[in-house]
């Protein structure tokens, strides 16, 4: 499983490996070891169109409330 950290650093879920390739598909990363993504409300309505899970998209706006918008960091187990 792979955590979702919100930018309070608070955990706001986890996600699985078929969630998590959807993500880095969708989201273009800085380098290979960069683990954060900016997240705003065009964001989860672009990925809900592309086909996110409802899980996903709850998990990605709790980690970016109550602001709407943000950082969003990923680990590992």
């Amino acid at each position: 499983m792979i955590r979702i950290i919100g930018q309070d650093g608070a955990v706001a879920g986890e996600i699985n490996e078929e969630q998590f390739a959807f993500i880095r598909e969708q989201f273009e990363e800085e380098s290979p070891t960069d683990t954060s993504y900016y997240v705003d409300e065009p964001t989860l309505a672009l990925l809900e169109e592309s086909g996110a899970d409802t899980g996903l998209i709850a998990i990605l706006r709790a980690a970016v409330a109550p602001e709407a918008d943000g950082e969003v960091r990923w680990q590992r187990d």
